[in-house]
């Protein structure tokens, strides 16, 4: 892990993370009970709640005190913290599918009508989709032989893997690394295109806005 300085001693052998880590442990369950209790108030007022909202959360809120209580599951952070993120946004673009590509018969559309044929082939499309161009044994072995090729350009710097210190990789690593984790930079810049239900009156028809 790198070293951020929080365990440093700054006054009389306390550390920023020996002051902060428990003030923050601390939050987590007044938070949460915080929350419990405002959902309560709100079913007493007889107000309607949002069941599948409610269940996503109580599934996935304990999974951030989970990874943040050891180091060594501070790890699996990314995919922790933001499958509660990937869930919600999966949704959205189903409904969308559904709502927009069954019913058309123009053939520039016919992948997307099978892709959102029903669960299973989104599902399936989705991993194709992921073990082509973003994870999995292929994308592995275009990666290294890629960083293999650039070292072996780069005056044979050759590939290092395995390395604590993403710094200390070859040039070769780091350009094939950078290549790959574009598939997951672009949905950022994506986003900011596709999802304009004020400007695209269709995007919102079919999300059901308007």
């Amino acid at each position: 892990m790198p070293d951020l300085g929080l365990d440093r001693p700054l006054l009389r052998g306390h550390s920023a993370a020996s002051v902060l880590r428990p003030l923050v442990i601390a939050a987590y369950p007044a938070a949460l009970l915080s929350y419990v209790a405002f959902q309560g108030l709100r079913y007493r007022q007889r107000r309607p709640r949002n069941g599948p909202k409610l269940l996503l959360l109580f599934s996935i809120v304990p999974l951030h005190l989970a990874v943040f209580s050891h180091p060594l599951l501070a790890l699996f952070v990314v995919p922790v913290v933001t499958v509660g993120h990937n869930l919600q946004y999966h949704r959205i673009v189903w409904a969308y599918g559904r709502n927009k590509y069954p019913g058309r018969s123009d053939p520039s559309f016919r992948w997307a009508r099978r892709a959102f044929a029903s669960v299973p082939a989104y599902l399936a499309f989705g991993l194709g989709f992921t073990l082509l161009l973003y994870q999995g044994p292929w994308i592995d072995l275009v990666q290294s032989t890629l960083a293999r090729t650039l070292d072996a350009t780069f005056q044979g710097l050759g590939l290092v893997a395995g390395l604590s210190r993403p710094e200390d990789a070859a040039l070769g690593a780091k350009v094939a690394a950078t290549l790959f984790l574009g598939w997951a930079m672009q949905h950022y810049y994506l986003d900011s295109k596709i999802w304009r239900i004020r400007r695209d009156p269709e995007l919102g028809k079919h999300l059901r806005l308007s």
